[in-house]
């Protein structure tokens, strides 16, 4: 059978009432972003009591915080000696956990001040405290349930940790 050329213009991708530009509301100006990654980024993680992204730039320390409705950037989280290889939200410390490439897992306050604070934004997007692992973990899980935060390693194993405690409290 003979086969016919379809032109680009007759696929709905392509109309021009289908590109970004002709939607009414977008205005690419408008998300004033002035953040730029000079590397790609690994890992995202939604945090939603705050509607926040973090985020996880390839070789950075540093995880950056973004607001999931505009774009704009919020924070950073800085100060680990580690580069990130995973993220965690815990709800129940109000804390984002870090697990990072030099064999130490980190824990971020991300509690907003109270508006009555002296101090503004003091503490926020502060390291609480960080504690070495012996081996180098590549991915978090939270269980409310057991109040415990499991990890995965790159010897294939996992770990269940207290956090509160930063001790580790079983190994399979």
């Amino acid at each position: 059978p003979l086969t016919r050329a379809v032109p680009f213009s007759t696929f709905p991708l392509f109309r021009l009432q289908d590109k970004v530009s002709e939607i009414d509301q977008y205005h690419p100006s408008d998300m004033g972003h002035t953040h730029r990654h000079k590397n790609h980024i690994d890992r995202l993680h939604y945090i939603n009591k705050y509607h926040q992204i973090a985020a996880i730039e390839q070789h950075s320390p540093v995880v950056t915080l973004y607001n999931a409705r505009n774009g704009h950037q919020v924070g950073q989280l800085k100060g680990g000696r580690g580069v990130p290889m995973s993220m965690q939200y815990i709800p129940e410390q109000d804390a984002l956990v870090t697990c990072c490439a030099d064999m130490t897992m980190c824990s971020w306050n991300m509690k907003k001040p109270d508006h009555h604070s002296l101090h503004g934004d003091a503490g926020l997007h502060q390291m609480k405290f960080c504690w070495p692992t012996t081996q180098v973990q590549t991915c978090l899980c939270w269980d409310a349930g057991h109040n415990l935060l499991y990890s995965g390693s790159t010897a294939g194993t996992i770990h269940a940790w207290d956090v509160n405690q930063r001790q580790e409290r079983n190994r399979i």
